[in-house]
């Protein structure tokens, strides 16, 4: 929109013509993760308020929802679309910071956000599809992992779900976007534990 906006009947027509030639529009409007046009705000929602653009939600904030579903509702009434790509990927959620949080098992919070957005939009007929990074231990480990952004500031993020955790919470007709597909274990992994993928962010060379 050249830093300006586009209007939802413009956005109507775009996606219309996309269609005339069998292209499926799938949204993607992260959630949990990668947030900020959500949280830009309102940033009293935030794990951590005090960063200046916060990354991540708090799942155990209502008010989070009403703002996200009211996100959802909009793109599902101006593109009637089958699919809406949810995110959650990259987790950046620094661990103890957020009161209502702490001492929680993390990876029952990112199910219990995956679920109630996966129910949400299966009661209005749309499927989902997400970034598959968390399913897997192989990604980001059992433990919560420091990492160091390019200027120097650290921060945690959480450990993947356990391969127990992945089986009994998260629903099956997922789709998974695959950014990890250089480790041809973790395409099998996917397979087993039930999820149909597709391949995301791929290079010029392969």
């Amino acid at each position: 929109a050249d830093g300006l906006i586009l209007e939802k009947d413009e956005v109507a027509d775009l996606v219309s013509y996309m269609r005339t030639f069998n292209i499926e529009v799938i949204p993607e409007l992260p959630s949990l993760t990668h947030s900020y046009y959500l949280l830009a705000g309102h940033k009293d929602l935030a794990e951590n308020p005090h960063q200046e653009y916060p990354d991540t939600y708090c799942p155990l904030k209502p008010k989070v929802y009403e703002i996200y579903f009211d996100v959802l509702d909009e793109y599902i009434d101006v593109i009637h679309p089958s699919m809406i790509h949810i995110g959650h990927d990259e987790w950046r959620m620094e661990k103890d910071i957020c009161e209502l949080c702490r001492g929680k098992d993390y990876n029952e919070l990112y199910a219990m956000d995956l679920n109630k957005i996966y129910n949400y939009l299966s009661k209005r007929g749309v499927q989902v599809a997400i970034w598959g990074d968390h399913l897997l231990e192989s990604v980001y480990g059992k433990n919560f992992q420091v990492w160091k952004s390019s200027t120097g500031y650290e921060y945690k993020i959480p450990a993947s779900l356990r391969p127990d955790q992945v089986e009994k919470l998260i629903p099956k007709d997922i789709l998974v976007f695959n950014w990890f597909w250089n480790e041809i274990n973790n395409d099998k992994q996917m397979s087993q534990f039930g999820f149909r993928q597709v391949y995301g962010n791929l290079r010029a060379d392969i």
